[in-house]
């Protein structure tokens, strides 16, 4: 068995040096289909707040008072929404999570479900709504849609103790803006290199594709009494950069901050041309085969 493996490689070999030009433009056929297949666009997302104080070096968003502190983080792939919350108190502080809700327009996603699927449509007078596919009408509507596993109804806080969450992530999709929003600039490396070009937005609050609030309801225990009250926290895209290539450490993606997060698609053409170039790449290799049996044949 071992020398019949063997005698197949050695054939295979041989077969490379007697089609040498065949085998050459195989490789290149090879070449292009891994090149369509890493056709895809990525956008990278800067988030602002109105209410939360951002930390400058590490992009966390802080909220704190005499009672908690709470640290939100949005870093990573499609934006997880983490919680970081701390309490401050001497006695037990809880979350309830089933009055706590992510808003988004006028849909609220309550955080107490198992397991959900966030589809819904969202509308905005004011501004673009959320993620969303815009047009250039006064009138913002759209669509957002996720999957989230969240936590229990209820998280228990020890006194001067540290709990985490990370409770859903925002959005799967890249958000589509109107003709004009995008413009081309030069994104710079770390060390002041120009990387390439890339298509770059800013945005306010007022005109933010994508604005959302997180409703949070804490609560104490006075006896046999429960002491509530509500924290809420607004956000807000203030920066889209798009760009066909991912990784790469820059003044827009610097690695690690908690206010930046990325979502990618693969391109419809990409998708078509890895398809179409399988096959080619199966058929010209499997005439390549027929021709090598042929030749043995003859032989």
């Amino acid at each position: 068995m071992i020398f019949d493996f063997l005698g197949l490689r050695l054939d295979f070999v041989s077969s490379i040096t007697q089609n040498e030009p065949q085998m050459k433009k195989l490789f290149i056929l090879g070449g292009l289909l891994c090149l369509f297949a890493s056709c895809s666009k990525y956008q990278y997302g800067t988030l602002n707040s109105t209410n939360a104080v951002k930390n400058e070096q590490s992009g966390d968003f802080i909220v704190e008072n005499d009672t908690l502190a709470i640290v939100y983080r949005f870093k990573g792939e499609n934006a997880p929404l983490n919680i970081q919350i701390k309490n401050k108190l001497n006695e037990p502080l809880h979350v309830d999570w089933r009055r706590s809700a992510l808003i988004v327009g006028d849909k609220a996603v309550v955080y107490a479900d198992n397991k959900i699927s966030i589809q819904g449509e969202t509308f905005s007078q004011s501004s673009y709504g959320s993620f969303s596919r815009l047009d250039d009408s006064k009138s913002r509507s759209g669509t957002l849609a996720a999957t989230a596993n969240l936590p229990e109804n209820d998280s228990f806080i020890p006194p001067h103790s540290t709990i985490e969450r990370t409770l859903l992530k925002l959005s799967d999709t890249l958000l589509s803006l109107p003709k004009g929003k995008f413009h081309q600039v030069q994104m710079y490396s770390l060390n002041g290199e120009v990387v390439y070009n890339v298509k770059s937005a800013v945005f306010t609050r007022e005109n933010s594709p994508l604005v959302f609030k997180s409703y949070l309801t804490f609560y104490t225990e006075n006896g046999k009494e429960a002491k509530g009250f509500p924290v809420q926290q607004e956000f807000y895209l203030s920066q889209l950069v798009q760009t066909g290539q991912k990784g790469q450490k820059s003044e827009f993606n610097p690695g690690n901050r908690s206010d930046i997060f990325y979502t990618s698609k693969t391109t419809g053409y990409a998708k078509t041309m890895t398809f179409i170039g399988a096959g080619l790449f199966i058929g010209a290799a499997g005439a390549l085969a027929d021709k090598d049996t042929n030749t043995n044949k003859q032989k």
